[in-house]
């Protein structure tokens, strides 16, 4: 299977979940497989922040896929098909000398760059979905698209 971006999600020092991260993730799964390795987070926790944003975005977004970090087999299957790998630099260390060797990675905050990026519109009409409200002074169901 191939990822398009596998990301480690850790708390904030606040205890806090990376929301801006989580919501970039989000946007950017309808370009590809977005996998989030969790530690000491669950996907419910996830999914609740999440749940406004999924409920503006359109319906044909496949969504994030979530892998416990405890789940080695799987992390080592996921990761060789990844296109690009974001973890900390702890896990960086056991990583190199369990799963990738050599392969390039880089940190979580770093993800949000290429992230903002792969999650722009790639065209006007992907805009315009994003961006429909109903008209004034319309009929019901009446929707126009102001982009």
């Amino acid at each position: 299977m191939h990822i398009l971006a596998l990301i480690e999600i850790r708390r904030d020092p606040d205890g806090g979940l990376p929301a801006d991260l989580l919501r970039l993730a989000y946007r950017a799964s309808r370009r590809g497989r977005i996998l989030l390795v969790l530690h000491d987070v669950s996907a419910a926790e996830i999914d609740a922040e999440l749940d406004a944003l999924v409920r503006e975005m359109p319906l044909d977004i496949p969504g994030l896929l979530y892998l416990r970090a405890t789940d080695i087999g799987s992390l080592a299957e996921a990761s060789s098909g990844a296109s690009m790998i974001f973890v900390s630099n702890e896990t960086q260390t056991y990583w190199r000398s369990a799963l990738l060797g050599r392969r390039a990675m880089g940190e979580p905050d770093r993800a949000s760059e290429v992230l903002c990026r792969i999650a722009r519109p790639a065209c006007l009409a992907d805009l315009a979905v994003r961006t429909r409200r109903p008209r004034r002074n319309s009929g019901p169901g009446a929707t126009s698209f102001h982009i």
